[in-house]
């Protein structure tokens, strides 16, 4: 008799024998899609093992073999697959999940899938297939903007021509027709996109299945892209954090990319304006090499302005655009020039309190303040997108007056046509093209201007000071990835508004030098033990029942830090979530720090089994961003 060992995309622990009836034992392989009986439920699972005896009594058959000829993932994707679930704490079938579309794991009529086609797809014979070198890990820190994606193309073509694929990811599905546009100017055919969502999912991957070699473009889910020979993955603009997945499992794609590089031997490449401080901590140990690409123009002039000095009538008037900054914008006025402010608040303000009573508008599923839109006339939640009209009367006290606090990027346009009547002035925002004669004053928010690619004659940057207090020991690298990204579009001058003047992310930008951010952000993880020098790991609670949620954290909090723990693992505390109710559910958190996550892991699975609670789930968020 012949088993099989089988994961689900549950979150329980596997594999689970079961017997294959002697009628499919001929199509049976590991890797294959099955149909079984789980729970009394019939389920699809992965066949990841298969062996001719078993510990358990009473096994379950197989009902079907969905593919039937021949397994549907590699023995490469099953060994990433399990990598995923130990580094990221959730069980093998559910990684395997998060790698397949949704219609395979469904196994919908449209998710048959036909085997490979031979190497060589269009009937001429292949070049022999080239043995990689050692495979290398690369950082590339580009001062220049766009530099990297001429290095791009150029390792794209060597890997090509080798008959070796290559994986590139881009942060957004915003960023993939540039790099598609980019690459296809070059390797024409050989280009293929490969996106998560959408009715083409399927074709998609199974074109790139059956495509050799390809050049596959897509977002992070793209990592796990079935090409053939892989050759090298690049990341470009590896700091983004879109490349971590807010959902369970909670995998980061630059380290699944890494994952996959080492099974496979295929080079590593990641690319940024702004690199991540993972990415220069591995060049610092040896374990990467960096390539730095010089800036090919001269940096813009840099002025802070310190806005705890405005004179007394600027404070009196409540103007949120300095005089320096004015006289600077009025200056490019004069000679045509562009524009560019930064406000990354969207909407009129961020508060809507009484006058009266001092009662504060929340939102009634997420407890946060709601935002006044000025021109939808509403008051909305930028979480759940709850919205209502802003009260003429305050339900509380019945007092006619409600105040609008704090700015926006509605307010701060109505500011500047009150300044610059001449000026043509138009709001930016996050999925509208960037109409670069339609205005001469810009205003956006970090959503616009990701993948800006026009120059500004100034950029004015506001409210840098929220990013750099927020409460998040990554909030510096944030600020400093968004600060870095804003000097790369000014093309003479960049004005920051600003109350802490001596912060080492400005300093790094006045003296156009990001060793000094590196070096003192460094030195602070250092001392505090904060990632890159150790992990830190969430330990998610989420339920309707506010009570519920707090009393089941804190429970598993006292068993985990009653347990015994390996050496270098530290239960650190249990607390409400940042946000501590969201669409409807209190989240709470347990902090833990390791040196080793597969330590970690151990532990966890010893004293932390993924068992639902009764309207209470976990998750387990290692490396949180």
């Amino acid at each position: 008799m012949l088993y099989a060992q089988i994961v689900l995309g549950l979150p329980v622990e596997g594999p689970f024998d079961y017997s294959i009836p002697d009628a499919l034992v001929l199509s049976t392989t590991v890797g294959c899609r099955v149909r079984i009986n789980f729970r009394n439920k019939k389920e699809i699972g992965y066949i990841v093992g298969l062996s001719d005896r078993t510990l358990i009594k009473t096994v379950k058959p197989v009902i079907d073999v969905i593919d039937r000829n021949g397994p549907l993932l590699s023995a490469a994707f099953l060994e990433l697959a399990k990598q995923v679930s130990l580094y990221y704490y959730c069980s093998w079938g559910q990684a395997i999940e998060i790698g397949i579309p949704m219609a395979l794991r469904l196994c919908r009529k449209d998710g048959a899938v036909s085997p490979p086609s031979a190497p060589g797809n269009d009937g001429a014979a292949s070049p022999p297939i080239a043995v990689q070198a050692a495979p290398k890990r690369l950082l590339i820190h580009d001062h220049d903007g766009d530099g990297r994606i001429r290095v791009y193309q150029d390792r794209a073509a060597d890997y090509l021509q080798k008959q070796m694929s290559v994986i590139l990811l881009v942060p957004d599905k915003d960023a993939i027709e540039r790099m598609r546009k980019a690459m296809e100017s070059r390797f024409s055919s050989r280009v293929c996109v490969l996106v998560r969502e959408g009715a083409q999912e399927i074709g998609q991957w199974v074109h790139v299945r059956n495509t050799r070699p390809v050049l596959v473009i897509g977002t992070r889910s793209a990592v796990f892209a079935p090409v053939h020979n892989l050759g090298c993955i690049i990341i470009d603009e590896e700091h983004d954090y879109s490349y971590k997945q807010d959902q369970s499992p909670h995998y980061h794609a630059r380290e699944v990319s890494m994952m996959r590089c080492d099974i496979e031997k295929a080079d590593f490449i990641a690319g940024s304006a702004a690199p991540s401080l993972e990415m220069m901590c591995a060049v610092a140990s040896g374990a990467m090499e960096l390539e730095a690409i010089a800036a090919s123009r001269p940096c813009p002039q840099i002025k802070i302005v310190d806005m705890k000095h405005l004179p007394l009538v600027s404070t009196r008037q409540k103007i949120t655009i300095s005089g320096y900054l004015q006289e600077a914008i009025q200056s490019c006025l004069s000679v045509k020039g562009k524009t560019l402010l930064f406000l990354n608040r969207k909407g009129y303000a961020t508060l809507a309190i009484c006058s009266h009573c001092a009662k504060v508008f929340q939102c009634p599923r997420c407890n946060v303040n709601l935002n006044f839109h000025y021109e939808a006339k509403l008051l909305r939640c930028h979480y759940c997108n709850y919205s209502m009209a802003p009260p003429n009367i305050c339900p509380e006290c019945n007092a006619g007056y409600v105040r609008f606090l704090g700015a926006g990027t509605e307010k701060l346009e109505s500011e500047l046509c009150r300044i610059f009547p001449q000026a043509r002035i138009r709001r930016w925002e996050s999925g509208m093209a960037l109409e670069y004669d339609s205005a001469d004053i810009f205003i956006a928010t970090q959503a616009a201007i990701r993948h800006a690619h026009r120059r500004f004659d100034l950029v004015g940057v506001l409210g840098i000071d929220n990013a750099l207090n927020h409460v998040d020991f990554r909030s510096s690298e944030k600020a400093f990835g968004i600060a870095t990204c804003l000097s790369g579009l000014a093309d003479k001058q960049m004005v920051v508004q600003t109350n802490m003047t001596n912060h080492h992310v400005l300093n790094a930008l006045t003296e156009h030098s990001s060793d000094i951010f590196y070096n003192e952000e460094f030195r602070q993880r250092k001392q505090l033990l904060f990632p890159p020098y150790r992990h830190f790991t969430f330990i998610k609670f989420r339920g309707k029942d506010a009570e519920k949620v707090e009393k089941t954290a804190r429970a598993a909090f006292d068993s985990l830090s009653k347990a015994v723990k390996p050496a270098g693992i530290s239960v650190i505390s249990v607390n409400p979530a940042q946000q501590a109710k969201l669409r409807s559910n209190y989240h709470w958190i347990i902090l833990i720090a390791c040196k080793n996550t597969a330590r970690l892991h151990d532990f966890l699975k010893n004293n932390l089994p993924l068992s639902r609670h009764s309207g209470i789930i976990v998750t387990v968020d290692v490396d949180p961003i």
